[in-house]
């Protein structure tokens, strides 16, 4: 999940451990290239807060076919890594940025969707990806700024990313598992079961209790509804980033690439697009985007999309899924959000929370009442909105990001 440097601070690595990854890395790629490989150099790059290992390997005379260097990945897990232990929420993230960035290069090697996957190892916990350089930016700097215009065409390039990723994995479901298989049996059981959304649903029930809101039958139906959707997404299944927060963007020359798959799944699709409606919802850089922005986002997603897969172009079609994406994450931020922003608001990057659950509660109402889809659903987010409004009567709304503050009314 996206964040902004709040992980505990780690330690540099020992000379001792730098030595002994540099050897498995040797070991990795000597063996996929039927050669010794050496490495000349190798510095960790990442920030003492940030939640993985970062080292650029520097090789020493590379065969054809690798470049002069290499990003080592690797995982840090709090109570050490334990790649048999697919319950652990670090090991999770490691398998499923390994499949994520290996699936990428395998789908659409060359177009350049993510960072080159050049190998995994398991025991060890790193994987070796393309070296972006340290001459990039994320989408973050254009949405604080102050070039509306920048933003703008920002967000459209953030849409097509997204649009051509899900285009090119669409249909490949077979192939993503069986890259996460041989990682851990037991985790693709678990990706491909639905049983995320089951338990988040059950503990945002449990959570709307301690408000006095009781679940009626509507909203059962209606979340049976979105559960079958997001397990049969049908035309709209593809390979979703399940994190597509500006700072997982970055730009390389005039190329924006994706980086960072921890969350990475095949699922609805539309739950990766729901993003700019639902103001990056995992993200530490969470504002609004404008409303006839938002539009202009679906809309570009659509006409590239819809070339392909004639669905997406439907209004009806669309508008329902749209709907199912919005409730899906009106869902996970009750989950994760309603209980600790009850006791008190904290801020969390550019934002305070306690705006960004009523944002999202806003959004599907709006979804819901656009599109004509959940009804029961939506009705259950106005009794929680009006309650929330009535505890914090003073709360001010998410703002609206700063580059886009002037055009908002647009």
């Amino acid at each position: 999940m996206s964040s902004e440097n709040n992980e505990p601070t780690k330690q540099p690595l020992s000379a001792e451990e730098l030595n002994t990854i540099a050897r498995a890395v040797e070991t990795l790629l000597g063996n996929q290239n039927a050669g010794p490989i050496q490495i000349a150099d190798l510095v960790q790059i990442s920030e003492p807060k940030r939640r993985n290992l970062l080292l650029r390997a520097t090789l020493h005379n590379p065969p054809p076919g690798l470049p002069s260097s290499l990003i080592v990945k690797k995982v840090v897990a709090e109570k050490g890594y334990d790649p048999d232990d697919a319950t652990a929420w670090d090991t999770r993230r490691f398998f499923q940025d390994w499949a994520g960035a290996a699936f990428l290069s395998q789908c659409a090697p060359g177009v350049g969707h993510s960072p080159h996957f050049y190998g995994g190892d398991r025991s060890n916990g790193f994987i070796l990806l393309e070296d972006l350089g340290d001459d990039h930016s994320s989408l973050v700097e254009p949405l604080l700024g102050s070039d509306a215009a920048a933003a703008e065409q920002a967000l459209l390039r953030f849409t097509e990313r997204l649009a051509h990723m899900h285009l090119d994995t669409a249909g490949r479901a077979d192939e993503f598992y069986a890259l996460v298989e041989p990682l851990h049996p037991q985790l693709a059981d678990q990706m491909q079961s639905g049983a995320a959304f089951d338990q988040q649903r059950a503990n945002a029930i449990a959570k709307l209790a301690a408000l006095g809101i009781n679940i009626s039958a509507a909203v059962t139906s209606d979340l049976d509804v979105v559960a079958a959707a997001l397990a049969d997404p049908g035309p709209f299944r593809a390979y979703l980033h399940g994190d597509p927060c500006p700072d997982n963007f970055f730009w390389q020359g005039a190329t924006l690439r994706l980086i960072d798959f921890e969350l990475g799944y095949m699922g609805h699709a539309l739950c990766d697009l729901a993003y700019g409606r639902t103001y990056f919802p995992t993200c530490w850089c969470c504002n609004r985007v404008p409303d006839w922005l938002v539009g202009q986002m679906e809309a570009r997603y659509r006409q590239i999309v819809g070339a392909h897969l004639p669905a997406v172009l439907d209004d009806a079609i669309f508008g329902r899924a749209m709907t199912v994406a919005c409730a899906y994450w009106l869902i996970s931020s009750l989950n994760w959000l309603l209980e600790p922003v009850l006791e008190e608001d904290r801020t969390w990057g550019i934002a305070q929370v306690r705006p960004r659950l009523l944002a999202r509660l806003e959004v599907f109402i709006a979804a819901s009442q656009e599109f004509d889809h959940l009804p029961g659903l939506c009705d259950l987010a106005v009794s929680v909105l009006a309650v929330l409004q009535n505890r914090w009567p003073a709360l001010e709304p998410l703002p609206v990001y700063p580059a886009l503050r002037e055009q908002s009314n647009k």
